[in-house]
């Protein structure tokens, strides 16, 4: 059985996008015939749960933890350096972990630029997840032509690294983030998911899950409640830090919104986001445009992938990162940053049904490309073929 090391330099568990992504990255290949193994540094956490409970996965893989100077608490002082200094002081663990308790044919996968580039001058199986897009930095032309294969998470960032470094196209594929559809197509009706969720049954839900941060357009959003023609329309935020939700109020309360006309609701359990999102009548992502994070880098939006498995209709920002995934027969898609047209799409998909209901079983039809099989299997393929020719 072929060895795979799968390196992220985070908290686990988090209550943040990665950790779902790297849990199921690593379920994946481990149900694929990989020996897999998790490596995370140590770090300061909150979150005491067991990472394979908290995330609801069997125990099929394991988590190896390895020493790192975690002064990032320590960032207000420190800034930057702060993550610096723990994230090189993680690939010095892992370097010394590599050259001595791991084999010359392992296999060794990450999205973390740092701790891998050590191990590029002692391993050769060294794949990389680019889920960021690389500085003009020198260094990084070495870490392409060293590295074995890069996979992207979206065509433009493909072409266009592809195009800036001279990379061989044969050593990038493009594999999008996936979703786990079986926890998400839950069977479960709007009213059934109301009541479990105290929802009121009258409500015209417009449901948005997630962080709060600028770059997700949640502002965009709250504004759009000022341009609804359906007075009756509900917003409801789902999730983000306690000091987000107090900030996004704070701005409703300058912009005279209403507290009747959206609801924030705080950081839920993953398990408990498909209720939710059964509970919505639309599903919108209004990241914003302004930030090349959100127009270029995103390899599919795992939002968006969960909210594709749902069955409801989805409004959703009109970007780069986003087209890749819907167009306008998977979603209805509106100007970034622009609170009337968000409105207007909110309207439009509320009062049409017919289109409403066109867009939801199309965009779940098409979310079966994007499992987590799908993807490992081609990721696997790739691995197995670079080593081959290698």
């Amino acid at each position: 059985m072929r060895k795979i090391n799968v390196i992220i330099n985070a908290r686990i568990p988090t209550q943040k996008a990665h950790g779902i992504q790297v849990m199921n990255l690593c379920k994946e290949f481990a149900e694929a015939g990989f020996d897999v193994t998790m490596i995370i540094p140590f770090r300061f956490n909150k979150i005491k749960d067991d990472p394979f409970t908290y995330y609801d996965i069997k125990p099929i893989f394991k988590i190896k933890k390895l020493p790192s100077l975690d002064v990032i608490p320590l960032s207000t002082f420190l800034g930057k350096f702060g993550y610096l200094i723990q994230s090189f002081s993680f690939a010095a663990s892992l370097l010394l972990y590599c050259l001595f308790c791991t084999e010359g044919d392992d296999f060794f996968y990450s999205r973390e630029e740092i701790s891998l580039f050590p191990l590029l001058f002692v391993r050769s199986n060294v794949f990389y997840e680019m889920h960021d897009y690389p500085s003009e930095h020198k260094i990084y032309r070495i870490f392409f032509k060293k590295i074995m294969g890069i996979v992207a998470t979206n065509k433009w960032k493909k072409d266009n690294v592809k195009e800036r470094f001279k990379i061989n196209p044969e050593k990038i594929i493009v594999y999008p983030n996936a979703v786990n559809i079986g926890r998400f197509d839950i069977t479960l009706s709007k009213e059934e998911a109301r009541r479990t969720l105290g929802i009121p049954p009258e409500d015209k839900v417009i449901l948005y899950t997630g962080h709060l941060y600028v770059w997700k357009g949640v502002y965009t959003l709250m504004s759009s409640i000022k341009y609804l023609k359906d007075q009756t329309i509900k917003i409801y935020f789902v999730g983000g830090m306690e000091s987000d939700r107090k900030k996004l109020l704070e701005f409703a309360e300058a912009q005279d919104i209403a507290s009747a006309r959206f609801s924030l609701i705080e950081h839920q359990p993953h398990e408990k986001i498909p209720f939710f999102l059964k509970a919505a009548d639309v599903l919108v992502l209004p990241n914003t445009a302004k930030e090349k994070i959100s127009q270029f880098y995103m390899g599919g939006p795992l939002k968006l992938m969960e909210y594709m498995t749902a069955s409801r209709p989805i409004v959703a920002s009109d970007l780069t990162s986003v087209r890749e995934i819907v167009d306008e027969s998977t979603a209805l898609l509106f100007k970034p940053d622009d609170p009337v047209s968000l409105a207007n799409a909110l309207d439009q998909i509320t009062i049409d049904g017919n289109l409403a209901e066109k867009i939801a079983i199309r965009s779940r039809e098409n979310v079966e490309k994007f499992s987590w099989k799908n993807r490992i299997n081609g990721i696997k393929e790739f691995m197995l073929k670079a080593v081959a020719i290698h």
